[in-house]
Protein backbone atom coordinates (compact mmCIF):
# COMPACT_ATOMS: atom_id res chain seq x y z
CA UNK A 1 0.00 0.00 0.00
CA UNK A 2 1.11 3.57 -0.66
CA UNK A 3 -0.11 6.44 1.50
CA UNK A 4 0.13 10.14 0.80
CA UNK A 5 -0.43 13.03 3.20
CA UNK A 6 -0.46 16.67 2.16
CA UNK A 7 -0.95 19.79 4.26
CA UNK A 8 -2.17 23.00 2.64
CA UNK A 9 -1.82 25.94 5.03
CA UNK A 10 -4.19 28.91 4.63
CA UNK A 11 -3.59 32.28 6.29
CA UNK A 12 -6.51 34.16 7.85
CA UNK A 13 -6.72 36.39 4.74
CA UNK A 14 -6.84 33.38 2.41
CA UNK A 15 -9.56 31.76 4.55
CA UNK A 16 -11.70 34.92 4.35
CA UNK A 17 -11.11 35.15 0.57
CA UNK A 18 -12.10 31.50 0.17
CA UNK A 19 -15.24 32.03 2.23
CA UNK A 20 -16.25 35.12 0.24
CA UNK A 21 -15.81 33.31 -3.09
CA UNK A 22 -17.73 30.29 -1.78
CA UNK A 23 -20.61 32.48 -0.57
CA UNK A 24 -20.79 34.17 -3.99
CA UNK A 25 -20.76 30.83 -5.82
CA UNK A 26 -23.51 29.43 -3.59
CA UNK A 27 -25.55 32.64 -3.93
CA UNK A 28 -25.39 33.31 -0.20
CA UNK A 29 -23.35 36.53 -0.28
CA UNK A 30 -26.35 38.33 1.24
CA UNK A 31 -25.05 37.02 4.58
CA UNK A 32 -22.23 39.50 4.22
CA UNK A 33 -24.03 42.73 3.35
CA UNK A 34 -21.19 45.09 4.16
CA UNK A 35 -17.43 44.96 4.64
CA UNK A 36 -15.41 42.24 6.31
CA UNK A 37 -13.61 43.76 9.29
CA UNK A 38 -12.00 40.54 10.48
CA UNK A 39 -12.05 36.79 10.31
CA UNK A 40 -10.92 34.51 13.10
CA UNK A 41 -10.65 30.74 13.35
CA UNK A 42 -11.82 29.41 16.71
CA UNK A 43 -11.85 25.94 18.18
CA UNK A 44 -14.20 26.20 21.16
CA UNK A 45 -16.67 24.60 21.42
CA UNK A 46 -15.79 23.29 17.93
CA UNK A 47 -13.81 24.42 14.89
CA UNK A 48 -15.49 27.42 13.27
CA UNK A 49 -14.80 30.75 11.55
CA UNK A 50 -16.18 34.01 12.88
CA UNK A 51 -16.33 36.94 10.47
CA UNK A 52 -17.12 40.44 11.74
CA UNK A 53 -19.12 42.38 9.15
CA UNK A 54 -19.42 46.17 9.15
CA UNK A 55 -22.61 47.47 7.51
CA UNK A 56 -22.16 49.57 4.36
CA UNK A 57 -23.36 52.70 6.15
CA UNK A 58 -20.98 51.90 9.05
CA UNK A 59 -23.86 52.04 11.54
CA UNK A 60 -23.55 48.49 12.90
CA UNK A 61 -21.44 45.34 12.98
CA UNK A 62 -22.55 41.76 13.08
CA UNK A 63 -20.88 38.43 13.69
CA UNK A 64 -21.36 35.63 11.16
CA UNK A 65 -20.30 32.09 12.12
CA UNK A 66 -19.35 29.28 9.72
CA UNK A 67 -18.92 25.65 10.79
CA UNK A 68 -16.11 23.27 9.79
CA UNK A 69 -18.12 21.72 6.91
CA UNK A 70 -18.71 25.17 5.40
CA UNK A 71 -15.06 26.14 5.84
CA UNK A 72 -13.93 22.87 4.25
CA UNK A 73 -16.23 23.36 1.27
CA UNK A 74 -14.94 26.92 0.83
CA UNK A 75 -11.28 25.85 1.00
CA UNK A 76 -11.78 22.99 -1.46
CA UNK A 77 -13.62 25.32 -3.85
CA UNK A 78 -10.81 27.86 -3.46
CA UNK A 79 -8.21 25.20 -4.34
CA UNK A 80 -10.15 24.29 -7.47
CA UNK A 81 -10.27 27.97 -8.51
CA UNK A 82 -6.54 28.34 -7.86
CA UNK A 83 -5.84 25.14 -9.84
CA UNK A 84 -4.40 23.32 -6.83
CA UNK A 85 -5.03 19.62 -7.52
CA UNK A 86 -6.94 17.68 -4.88
CA UNK A 87 -7.66 13.95 -5.19
CA UNK A 88 -11.40 13.28 -5.04
CA UNK A 89 -11.06 10.01 -3.11
CA UNK A 90 -8.82 11.46 -0.41
CA UNK A 91 -9.90 11.98 3.18
CA UNK A 92 -9.85 15.69 3.98
CA UNK A 93 -9.74 17.28 7.42
CA UNK A 94 -9.00 20.65 9.02
CA UNK A 95 -6.48 21.60 11.72
CA UNK A 96 -5.90 24.97 13.33
CA UNK A 97 -2.37 26.33 13.68
CA UNK A 98 -2.52 29.73 15.41
CA UNK A 99 -4.32 32.10 13.03
CA UNK A 100 -3.80 29.66 10.14
CA UNK A 101 -5.85 26.67 9.10
CA UNK A 102 -4.50 23.54 7.42
CA UNK A 103 -6.42 21.38 4.99
CA UNK A 104 -5.03 17.87 5.49
CA UNK A 105 -5.38 15.51 2.54
CA UNK A 106 -4.76 11.80 3.11
CA UNK A 107 -4.95 9.13 0.46
CA UNK A 108 -4.11 5.44 0.37
CA UNK A 109 -3.49 3.52 -2.82
CA UNK A 110 -3.45 -0.26 -2.97
CA UNK A 111 -0.68 -1.53 -5.14
CA UNK A 112 -0.53 -4.51 -7.42
CA UNK A 113 2.18 -6.77 -6.04
CA UNK A 114 4.89 -7.63 -8.54
CA UNK A 115 6.59 -10.08 -6.20
CA UNK A 116 6.25 -11.62 -2.75
CA UNK A 117 8.84 -11.22 -0.04
CA UNK A 118 9.52 -14.34 1.97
Amino acid sequence: MISETRRLVFTADAIVDAMLLWLQSTRRSDLLAGYVKSGQVRTKPDLHLVMIIQSKDLSETKEVRFNADQIGAALISYCVRQKIPLPKQAVKSLERHGDNLSLIIQRRVDRTPLHHLT
